[in-house]
Formats: C-alpha cells, structure tokens, sequence
C-alpha cells in the first residue's frame, strides 16, 4: 500500500503537441512525475505530467533557481500555457503557480489521476455527486481536502479493518454509496431536504478514517494513534471547524450546526454521554443509509459462490447470512 501519491507512476492518455488542447483549458491540474535537471550552475530544466479528467498533458519549462514549493500531488495551474509551444514531446510553458487556497469551481474529483484510484467508475460516480452540491458546500469540501495527502488517504484508505469495505478504496466507495442514497431519499422527500446538504453528508460522515488508519508492515492497514484515541468523528468535526474559520466564513451559522449535529447525534444515545439525540430527518437517514452500506458489503463478501443457501460466518455477525437466491 502505497504511503502517499508521489511514489507511483501513472498511466494515462495525454494530449500530446500535436494535438489540440481541449477548451476551455481546466485552471487546476494535479502535478505529477515532477522532475528536475540541473543544466548549468544557474540554469534548471523542469517537467511534469499536468492531470485533470478532461485533459492530461506533459509541460516543460526552466528556471534560474530550483523551486521547492513544488510536490507531486499538488494543485498547480501553468503559465503561457494558451502561447505555448512545443519541442517534440512536451509543451513548453512559462512556469507553474501553486494553488494553496480552496475554490469552489474545481471539483476535485476529477483530479483524481488513475494511480491513486483505479476504479474509474467510481471516481466518476463522486464526482458527479459533487457536481449537485451547491456552492458553498463544495467550497466547504474543498477546504478540507485541498491538502494532497488528506485527498490521497480519503480516496485510498478503508473504511474499517475487518467490518464493512475493508479494502484499498473502500472508505471513498462506502462514502459514495452513502451520498448516493441520501440523494436518492430528497427526491422522494417532498422538498424535505436540501440535496447538497445530504450528499455533503454522506461524503463527510466517515472521512476522518483519513486519518483513523495507517498502512503498516506488510501490506496490511492498521489503527493510527489519532484513530486509537481520538476517533473519525471528531477528526471530521475538527477539519470542518478549520476549514469554516479559515477559508469559508461566510458558511452560514444554520447550516454549520446542522451539519455537526447531523455527523455526530444518535438516537437513544445513554444521556451521560453528552451525545444529543437526533432531530432531524437527515440525520436518521444518514444513519439508515450508512448501515445499509456497511450490511450490503457484508453480504456481498459473505454470500455463497451460487448465491443460494448459507453464507459464510463474519467476525462482525452474529449469525450465517442465508440468501435465497435469484426467482427461477
């Protein structure tokens, strides 16, 4: 399991110099195989592959003095590019500019080269729910994950160890399939609820296993200090908290507490807890819906080769899954 998004190589179709560059021209690209080649004592030869969904291209460029600032996995946007030429194999431009501060234009899904997430259709399935939240929403959850490797851990990690979607992308598959049917449910909720809010909720509610896990000696994930002592819900609370104070002020007070109770209430929590009770609707369907996504994993990975009889046993059940099968 890869640590983080520098140390593997992308394989990709680029636009090449002989071809058009498709307009418009994205304003964000994801930096990879950065690379740097001293030519004289004051001179630096850059290149690197620019990722966005829409447009993959390799650049070139120089420079008197080597620039630190630039990682792979950052968010950079070229400059000259729209006057660029081209030496044969790379479009020549004028430098890149480090894009530090969130906005709310890019979604940041589709900079999701394919050697962090294989599974294109997954990528393409959370992008498109980002593509239904309003403004200040995916501003807000572009704050919190603008950082490369908080992204990185997000769409790579699990969701669990040995529960539900315990594998490579699990945790951004549970949280996609949770976003989808918190979508689903405002349109039968008779403009009851606000499909951005729901589908943030169903992205944000278990991100903080960003954090919760770490890989560890071979090839397994294991429990981070933060994930021991600490827990996913009050990381997530915690990067919302940060995000709102820093970048996103103008984040309605209304929608910011909605948002906290609705990640962080339950129903018939013991009172001595201090866990509020859940009140509204949003809030029970994020938790009916996110059970029915840890079960359905469950199933899946424990119903027999014919899908027909008993199941096999899991740590987590108490029970064999029977299945019945599909209708003759």
């Amino acid at each position: 399991m890869p640590n983080s998004p520098s140390n593997v190589i992308d394989f990709m179709t680029y636009s090449t110099p002989e071809q058009e560059l498709p307009q418009p021209v994205p304003s964000h690209f994801r930096l990879l195989n950065l690379s740097c080649h001293m030519i004289k004592a004051t001179h630096y030869q850059y290149s690197a592959t620019l990722y966005h969904e829409t447009c993959s291209i390799r650049v070139c460029w120089s420079r008197y003095h080597p620039d630190s600032r630039l990682k792979d996995g950052l968010l950079v946007s070229p400059r000259g590019l729209e006057s660029t030429s081209h030496n044969g194999w790379a479009y020549k431009i004028a430098g890149l500019s480090n894009r530090s501060m969130p906005t709310p234009d890019l979604n940041l899904f589709h900079t999701i080269p394919s050697n962090w997430v294989v599974d294109r259709e997954l990528i393409h399935q959370a992008a498109d729910l980002v593509e239904n939240m309003t403004h200040q929403f995916r501003h807000l959850f572009n704050a919190i994950f603008w950082d490369k490797e908080r992204f990185y851990r997000f769409c790579t990690g699990p969701s669990s160890l040995q529960n539900h979607h315990a594998t490579r992308y699990g945790n951004l598959r549970h949280s996609t399939e949770t976003a989808s049917r918190m979508q689903r449910d405002c349109a039968e909720s008779q403009q009851l609820l606000d499909a951005g809010f729901c589908i943030l909720l169903g992205l944000l509610h278990d991100a903080g296993k960003a954090d919760e896990y770490r890989s560890g000696r071979q090839q397994q994930w294991i429990m981070s200090d933060r994930g021991s002592l600490v827990g996913h819900k009050v990381t997530v609370t915690e990067w919302i908290a940060v995000a709102r104070e820093i970048h996103c002020k103008n984040f309605p007070e209304s929608s910011y507490l909605a948002l906290l109770h609705c990640l962080n209430s339950a129903h018939n929590a013991p009172q001595w807890l201090g866990v509020r009770e859940s009140v509204m609707l949003e809030a029970h369907l994020l938790s009916g819906n996110d059970r029915t996504s840890g079960k359905l994993d469950l199933f899946k990975r424990m119903a027999p080769p014919t899908n027909t009889g008993w199941g096999t046993s899991h740590v987590h059940m108490k029970y064999r899954p029977y299945f019945v099968g599909n209708a003759p």
